[in-house]
């Protein structure tokens, strides 16, 4: 099944983590834009989580992007300027990628 154009209507931004020697023999962690690409949300859901001993409404969704061989579970995604962790990326056929996402809270 492949995938039509029309239906990639979201800007996805991958982000991977990036480190920075400080000079003071640590690093500097920072998210790096790898690439920006479109998708398409397929599912998303919400749910309760526990942050901080308080419960809180938590975000998941499912994204369909065309197919990369660089997308990873340690990835970020940032979609309509809200910000998700990459849980899984698995390949639907040889033309699309699902990606698992759920939001981060910043």
């Amino acid at each position: 099944m492949s995938i039509r154009a029309g239906q990639l209507i979201e800007r996805v931004t991958l982000r991977s983590l990036t480190q920075t020697p400080d000079g003071l023999g640590g690093y500097t962690q920072t998210w790096s834009d790898v690439a920006t690409v479109w998708g398409q949300f397929l599912r998303v859901r919400g749910g309760q989580i526990m942050d901080g001993g308080q419960p809180a409404s938590a975000s998941r969704a499912e994204v369909l992007i065309r197919v990369r061989s660089d997308v990873t579970p340690t990835m970020r995604a940032v979609i309509r300027g809200v910000t998700y962790e990459v849980k899984s990326a698995v390949p639907r056929d040889r033309d699309a990628l699902i990606l698992d996402i759920e939001e981060v809270r910043l």
